[in-house]
């Protein structure tokens, strides 16, 4: 895949904790790719019970669909204004 800037581009998806210590990732897809497509190919995705405990899940942006183990941050639709508490949700995630 040709990126905007015309040179190869690769995406990678990485999972770090809380320690900022990497846990998982995933690299090969072209550039084009959307991070929830590689995230619907990791193993943690995939198998979550292998990977997370009932009360675990990972913190992402709003590229990715919430599931049981993944939550992402609110988005607010276009010319709404997004409610308070999705607001602070949103703070304390950043």
């Amino acid at each position: 895949y040709n990126g905007r800037k015309y040179a190869f581009s690769l995406s990678s998806l990485l999972i770090c904790d809380d320690q900022r210590l990497i846990r998982a990732r995933l690299t090969g897809f072209p550039g084009s790719a959307h991070d929830n497509r590689i995230w619907r190919n990791m193993d943690q995705c995939m198998d979550p019970e292998k990977y997370f405990s009932p009360t675990e899940y990972i913190l992402c942006d709003t590229a990715f669909t919430p599931s049981t183990h993944s939550i992402p941050s609110y988005k607010a639709a276009n010319g709404f204004v997004q409610h308070k508490d999705e607001e602070l949700f949103n703070d304390a995630l950043s």
